[in-house]
């Protein structure tokens, strides 16, 4: 009757790790596979003004994941500058997202830039997703 025990108990401990080692592998292919924030707007390669420039994208966020931002940095000068939340569940849904740009507070510049957005979860700062266009600033007219 032991030994009976002992077989189930295997059984049933060694069927848990399989299922936990399966969901794992699923879960880690999803992130993978499934991008978690883009830019919308502007396009890749773009030519866009270094006075102002709004970046829009889209996130898996939704208001229920409140402990979740996106964020943008250009040309990989930190600090990465939070972005604002426009989805339909208020200002920290970030389901849909805009930020605006200039050369002041950001790093834009004339020529070649790479805007990078980052969606990013308190609850799990080990995986984050990021996103980048690249760009091209047209010089500010002078008058």
């Amino acid at each position: 009757m032991l030994q009976k025990k002992r077989i189930l108990f295997f059984l049933v401990f060694f069927s848990s790790i399989i299922c936990y080692i399966s969901n794992s592998n699923v879960q880690t292919m999803a992130f993978v596979s499934s991008q978690r924030v883009t830019i919308t707007s502007p396009s890749p390669n773009e030519t866009v003004s270094t006075s102002s420039l709004t970046v829009l994208g889209r996130s898996i966020d939704n208001s229920i994941n409140n402990d979740c931002k996106v964020s943008v940095l250009v040309n990989n000068k930190a600090p990465y500058r939070d972005a604002i939340g426009t989805g339909p569940g208020g200002i920290g849904d970030y389901s849909s997202w805009r930020i605006t740009l200039n050369s002041f507070n950001s790093g834009l510049k004339e020529g070649q830039n790479i805007i990078t957005a980052k969606y990013s979860c308190s609850m799990s700062p080990l995986l984050p997703s990021y996103y980048e266009v690249s760009v091209t600033g047209a010089p500010i007219p002078t008058n």
